[in-house]
């Protein structure tokens, strides 16, 4: 690993979680997420048990991996520094998130990765199937196919029996079969999990001061940093509790203009955008992947067997995928109209990572129906690089100006 290289990635995460521990938001009892996040990028000792299996993404269903008695290890690329270590794996002009998830597996910056039996990757785009080819040669890939026309009865069938194949797979590296009684345990933990995310989202729908945008979107990447699911759900309870019985007495007016962060996904420690718009002056009020954790409990299992239990799960996971990668979008879409309405949104900032051309394709849609809404879409393309830094200050500042013109004339 070149030195250079491995300290750029160092002092990216170091920063990242100190300037989140000095936000005023945040809550005394913060430390045990902010201590998780850095074991994960930068502990230099491992351990084997659990079994761990690698998520690249978060559209595969975790609650099988549960069940097995092992433990889903994600793998979101979010750091400048792991891009650039992937440098001698990828071409100049791939994706910010593909180049760095390449960067983190294959140059051991996070060593409890080589541990993986094996990771699960979904392909959606070209570049994730050129990741797939490139990991392939290291490492046991499992690539799902996200099929694009979703709500057809072949493509939930094609989504479901991948996941099973999926399933066979994880049962034989592991060497243990999925019962009923696993799976559902396993599925009722991650639920109450995404539960405490929704709860910390209520919080601050309720009163958008009682933390800032930056640090509810960190709280809730740490999901994606666990290692002890009913232990982060223990700490999650806590924190809300305490956000809540902190704001009571605190609430009042604010005459920020309250902004939606939309488009391509914010990872840790690439918190750029948000702490940008906070440090300018805006509320950074809610972000598109919120819906990650929104998908409802309508769908009803078809039986209770082990296979109408594993069917309803991926069902869940695939049908409320709220990405850009369908060729029909209009879930989305009611998504993102619904946080806009119920959150006050003044305006949104639809955040495009160079090569993220899905995010792009959707951008004059987005326009055309936020414009119906009276509300203004802004857009923003960037990387992990912070060389743009002052360009995007110039430019942000003048959408929060004028947002902020618009909210004191009305």
């Amino acid at each position: 690993m070149n030195e250079r290289i491995l300290e750029i990635y160092k002092n990216n995460v170091l920063q990242t979680l100190n300037d989140l521990r000095k936000d005023q938001t945040c809550p005394e009892n913060s430390e045990y997420f902010f201590r998780l996040a850095q074991e994960y990028f930068l502990k230099n000792k491992t351990e084997n048990n659990p079994p761990k299996i690698g998520l690249i993404g978060t559209c595969i269903p975790e609650e099988i991996i549960y069940a097995l008695g092992a433990q889903p290890l994600w793998i979101l690329g979010g750091s400048f520094g792991a891009g650039l270590a992937a440098d001698e794996y990828v071409p100049r002009d791939t994706d910010p998130i593909v180049r760095s998830t390449i960067g983190m597996i294959k140059s051991g910056l996070v060593p409890s990765i080589y541990d993986c039996k094996a990771i699960i990757t979904p392909v959606a785009y070209d570049g994730e199937r050129k990741m797939v080819g490139v990991l392939s040669k290291d490492m046991e890939v499992w690539p799902v196919e996200i099929p694009p026309i979703k709500g057809n009865a072949s493509s939930n069938l094609k989504w479901l029996q991948q996941i099973d194949k999926i399933r066979t797979l994880m049962e034989k590296k592991i060497g243990k079969k999925i019962n009923e009684q696993n799976l559902m345990v396993a599925a009722k933990r991650v639920r109450l999990a995404k539960l405490q995310i929704k709860e910390l989202m209520e919080i601050k729908k309720k009163n958008p001061q009682s933390i800032s945008g930056s640090l509810m979107l960190f709280i809730m990447n740490t999901y994606y940093f666990n290692n002890d699911l009913k232990r982060w759900i223990d700490e999650m309870k806590t924190f809300n509790k305490e956000l809540k019985n902190r704001m009571k007495n605190h609430e009042g007016y604010d005459t920020k203009p309250k902004i939606l962060i939309m488009g391509s996904p914010i990872y840790f420690p690439n918190m750029k955008i948000p702490k940008l718009l906070e440090e300018l002056g805006a509320e950074v009020a809610a972000f598109e992947m919120e819906g990650r954790f929104l998908y409802k409990d309508e769908i009803t299992p078809y039986d209770s067997s082990l296979k109408g239990l594993l069917y309803h799960i991926a069902l869940k996971h695939y049908l409320y995928d709220y990405s850009p990668y369908f060729i029909s979008n209009e879930d989305r879409m009611s998504l993102l109209k619904n946080i806009a309405r119920t959150r006050k949104i003044k305006g949104i900032l639809y955040h495009v990572l160079k090569g993220h051309l899905s995010y792009d394709f959707e951008l004059e849609d987005i326009e055309k129906a936020f414009s119906k809404e009276g509300i203004p879409v802004f857009r923003i393309e960037t990387d992990y690089n912070y060389e743009d830094i002052e360009q995007l200050r110039i430019r942000t500042e003048a959408v929060i100006e004028m947002l902020s013109t618009k909210e004191i004339n009305h």
